[in-house]
């Protein structure tokens, strides 16, 4: 993976760490794509290029942790 990769892993990274700490803190009504994106580092029209909105975000955290629990859940 190239530099210009990595980098872009580690700001969608940053944003998926700051969302699930904000949807976590504030819930997902109260937490922002303004306070998201400034805990990530970045700025606000670069979390535009990661998610088109705050709930393909919520989405993304919740295949991310969920999908596998149930998964689990599942076998049991």
């Amino acid at each position: 993976m190239g530099r210009r990769e990595d980098n872009k892993l580690q700001k969608r990274e940053r944003l998926e760490s700051a969302g699930l700490a904000h949807f976590e803190e504030f819930g997902y009504d109260r937490a922002s794509i303004e306070q998201i994106s400034a805990a990530a580092d970045v700025a606000r029209g670069t979390f535009y290029l990661y998610f088109p909105d705050k709930h393909a975000l919520f989405a993304t955290l919740c295949d991310r942790w969920f999908v596998p629990v149930q998964a689990l859940l599942q076998r049991t």
